[in-house]
């Protein structure tokens, strides 16, 4: 992995391996949240040189520690130590200053920051599109401000503040620091990057407060969550690792936390996988963690017919994001609708979900959102089986776990036509309905459980029908 990310709720970081954002990368280097880089410049320099680097650990998923070092022709060096965290929605990062030479050294350290307020669509040369303008950039004593106006009326801003006096703090986001250490002295500098929207400033700690606060929520996520003890030591780091990992990745939009599906690019929740996460990795771990995912999902459920985003009523969503492409109507990703597995999975892990805690309490409060699931599955299934097909201009052509444009090919390497039904897709039907049967029958809602037994069993023979007669494959099936 050649890049260093950190992650806490909306807001992650993405650097190279020596901890800078340079202004210009072709990577995506930066400080994101809502879909939007709010920090495209974090450098640091020694006497206007960069430090080179020493070493980095990340045995923290949460914590990035970076050492480096500017030497003077074999005289000694100073070292720069790194380190950096997020908490209640702000970068904090700790430079800390070691002379290392056998006398005296004075030198000049710089930290250069910029701001471009791209959404994440553009810097990935995934979308165009019309934007705003940036307002320019304001100084002042220990801190540096960079607005944005964005074409959705939102502004935007990122405040930059430091915790020493600095020699000089330009408008082109160079901040000054001219230093004086006995040898093996040490000067620590700490610098926060706040993100801002519209007017809405998080609240600041210090580095040591900010960084207790976080580790105290990840000792109060262990003590929620199983724990698995082997006689292995290797397999007992990686469960931990593996835990720590999953804590990072949760993310609550509104309705409670949600694994997303992935950094540094798809760090929001996603239908699929965030279900799919909740289904093997949530419900044995934290179940109650579980119920994020399902109210995130139900609460975001389609409501109406919309070519635009592929949505139809009771459809669950693919994926949802929050840049200034989406807010202006030039990206249908808010949410977007093109995932035909995802309401299938929303059932089965609500099902499951129930399996696992007797929790029926859940099941009535989405009982509504689960009616328009299974309404849209059967709606969308009038051959048979449940089909997917691009409406959106901007969507995708495959609707699957695998949603690439080319990943559907026939065995005469011709692209598959749509409408066409994935055959895992059937597979998460039939459990859906078949899963639900039994909370429903528990509910008292007899009637309805023996219909999805029955329509889970005609799924099932026609499945294995199609495939036995060789009028399908165990890819896809077109139906014209």
């Amino acid at each position: 992995m050649d890049y260093s990310v950190i992650k806490e709720g909306d807001l992650f970081y993405l650097t190279d391996k020596q901890g800078d954002v340079t202004g210009n990368n072709d990577q995506g280097h930066g400080l994101y949240t809502k879909d939007t880089r709010f920090l495209s410049r974090m450098e640091l320099f020694i006497d206007g040189a960069k430090p080179t680097p020493l070493s980095s650990a990340a045995d923290r998923s949460y914590f990035a520690s970076i050492r480096l070092m500017k030497d003077r022709k074999d005289e000694g060096a100073i070292e720069v130590h790194r380190e950096r965290f997020i908490y209640g929605g702000v970068l904090y990062e700790r430079v800390s200053l070691t002379n290392y030479f056998p006398k005296r050294s004075s030198f000049e350290f710089t930290a250069a920051f910029a701001a471009d307020f791209q959404d994440m669509f553009l810097v990935r040369k995934y979308r165009t599109g019309e934007v705003g303008k940036l307002l320019g950039t304001e100084t002042g004593e220990r801190r540096l401000t960079i607005r944005y106006q964005g074409a959705d009326a939102i502004l935007r801003e990122t405040q930059i503040a430091w915790d020493e006096a600095e020699t000089g703090a330009d408008a082109d986001g160079r901040v000054r620091f001219a230093l004086t250490l006995e040898p093996k002295e040490t000067k620590r500098i700490c610098f926060s990057v706040s993100p801002v929207l519209d007017g809405q400033v998080p609240v600041l700690y210090s580095f040591e407060e900010g960084l207790e606060r976080l580790e105290a929520s990840y000792d109060t996520w262990n003590e929620e969550t199983t724990r698995v003890r082997t006689d292995s030591d290797v397999f007992n780091g990686l469960y931990r690792r593996g835990v720590q990992d999953l804590r990072m990745l949760m993310t609550d939009v509104g309705y409670g936390d949600t694994p997303v599906a992935g950094l540094p690019w798809f760090a929001v929740p996603f239908g699929r996988d965030s279900l799919i996460t909740s289904l093997f990795i949530l419900l044995p771990l934290n179940p109650e963690k579980a119920k994020g995912t399902l109210r995130t999902l139900a609460a975001y459920q389609g409501g109406s017919t919309d070519p635009w985003r592929d949505e139809r009523p009771g459809k669950i969503m693919h994926e949802i994001r929050f840049g200034e492409l989406v807010n202006t109507k030039q990206s249908p990703f808010g949410p977007y609708y093109g995932s035909v597995d995802a309401t299938p999975l929303f059932l089965v892990l609500i099902a499951e979900y129930v399996r696992w805690t007797g929790d029926l309490a859940l099941v009535e409060e989405l009982k509504l959102n689960i009616e328009r699931a299974l309404e849209w599955i059967d709606s969308a299934a009038a051959s048979g089986f449940l089909t997917y097909h691009q409406e959106a201009e901007k969507g995708f052509p495959n609707q699957g776990w695998k949603d690439s444009s080319n990943s559907i090919v026939h065995a005469s390497e011709e692209y598959a036509a749509s409408p066409i039904a994935l055959s895992e897709v059937q597979g998460y039907v039939y459990q859906a309905k078949m899963g639900l049967a039994p909370v429903f029958e528990a509910m008292g809602e007899r009637e309805l459980g023996a219909k999805l037994t029955r329509e889970a069993e005609a799924l099932r023979g026609a499945v294995r029908a199609g495939l036995l007669d060789g009028a399908g494959s165990v890819l896809c099936h077109r139906f014209g």
